[in-house]
């Protein structure tokens, strides 16, 4: 069951709807783990822009860059995306990135409207399980940009987002992929596109890394062969 602390309001409030919890609000920055683009699909249509650090499930290297670089995964995840999705992503106007090296297992948002904001975290997911299933408690605080006080609270947490996605980030998937990927007509043509993007990105892992990336390429080539008759 989802708990949210509003300290506003000082209230606990039980079940609340994560959705209507954010109603109002044009812009999404975040930190989260995401189980699918089904979620990021949703985050486009409620908000103008939408800045997401996608959060890794396990703290094992290998683990860690099967979930980022496998090539098979990003395919489907394009493929499966909803136009409007995928117009969003090309534009920049959803930005999805991640970091490989290090683990992101913070979960914090931001929400800005023209005058007003919401901070919630805590240690709920973007996922439907952690919505309304698990066990999961987040904080909320709500202010304004004409108080003092509260935009001193906002700053903090911006400079901390700043930091995370501008510096210790890398882009999950870049516009430039994404509009190449789109013009594309054939399941080989749009692997080649994803290869090369993953083989680049690998380029900034450690050497002990790249072997990994290597695997899933080898993977992948392996899977997709064609059996001799």
């Amino acid at each position: 069951m989802l708990t949210v602390f509003d300290l506003n309001t000082r209230t606990m409030l039980y079940e609340p709807d994560f959705w209507e919890l954010t109603a109002g609000y044009t812009e999404f920055h975040g930190v989260s783990f995401v189980s699918s683009f089904a979620t990021i699909d949703q985050l486009s249509q409620r908000f103008e822009q939408v800045k997401l650090i996608l959060c890794l499930e396990e703290a094992k290297t290998g683990s860690l860059l099967r979930q980022i670089f496998d090539p098979t995964r990003r395919v489907r995840e394009l493929e499966t995306a909803s136009e409007p999705l995928l117009d969003a992503l090309e534009s920049g106007r959803v930005h999805l990135k991640y970091n490989a090296d290090k683990l992101f297992h913070s979960k914090y948002f931001i929400l800005t409207s023209a005058d007003e904001f919401a901070i919630l975290t805590g240690s709920m997911n973007l996922t439907r399980p952690a919505m309304t299933q698990n066990h999961e408690h987040n904080t909320l605080y709500r202010g304004r940009f004409d108080d003092p006080a509260d935009t001193a609270y906002l700053r903090e947490y911006t400079e901390l987002f700043t930091q995370n996605f501008e510096v210790e980030a890398t882009d999950y998937l870049d516009r430039s992929t994404v509009k190449e990927f789109r013009q594309t007509s054939t399941a080989e043509q749009r692997t080649s596109i994803i290869d090369t993007r993953i083989i680049k990105d690998a380029k900034r892992l450690p050497t002990e890394h790249r072997e990994t990336i290597g695997q899933l390429l080898r993977e992948e080539k392996s899977d997709t062969a064609t059996p001799e008759r």
